[in-house]
């Protein structure tokens, strides 16, 4: 079992190295970014570009809804296979246990013009911060009121 999870680990780590050689690459400069951690936070940095890479394939058009992006998830299975056990899980806040509301179609074209906009939230949070996931897998946290002057958070 731990030489299991050592090879995980290990394959986690290669990962994210590739993930933060990428998008220091493609980056528009300043700061250089600090690479994930944890295999939560590479979880939530998968799930970011992920969502980008999609945009990338449609000509900037959000997924319809969660059936559509996890179909493409599924598609995309060897980006996040040694992080998390299915789309699913992808989708699920490792901080609160609780999906990530997404922004799919009208939702995601809603938001203020930028050039790397918010394509997700943590639905409850921690410690009273609610993480946001850009399309370039930047992660940034808000409180709640923060959140609400960006999205329209009924129901939420």
């Amino acid at each position: 079992m731990t030489d299991i999870r050592n090879r995980r680990e290990f394959f986690v780590t290669v990962a994210l190295g590739c993930v933060v050689t990428l998008t220091t690459s493609v980056g528009c400069g300043g700061s250089k970014p600090v690479g994930p951690t944890t295999v939560d936070e590479a979880q939530v940095k998968v799930l970011g570009i992920l969502y980008g890479k999609f945009l990338g394939t449609t000509r900037g058009r959000a997924p319809k809804d969660q059936q559509q992006f996890v179909d493409y998830l599924n598609s995309n299975r060897p980006s996040w296979e040694k992080i998390v056990d299915s789309p699913e899980q992808l989708l699920t806040s490792p901080r609160d246990g609780q999906p990530f509301v997404v922004l799919y179609g009208e939702a995601y074209k809603g938001q203020p013009n930028s050039a790397t906009p918010w394509m997700a939230y943590e639905r409850d949070g921690f410690d009273g911060k609610k993480q946001l996931i850009n399309i370039r897998g930047a992660v940034s946290e808000m409180d709640a009121a923060e959140i609400s002057s960006l999205f329209s958070v009924e129901g939420q």
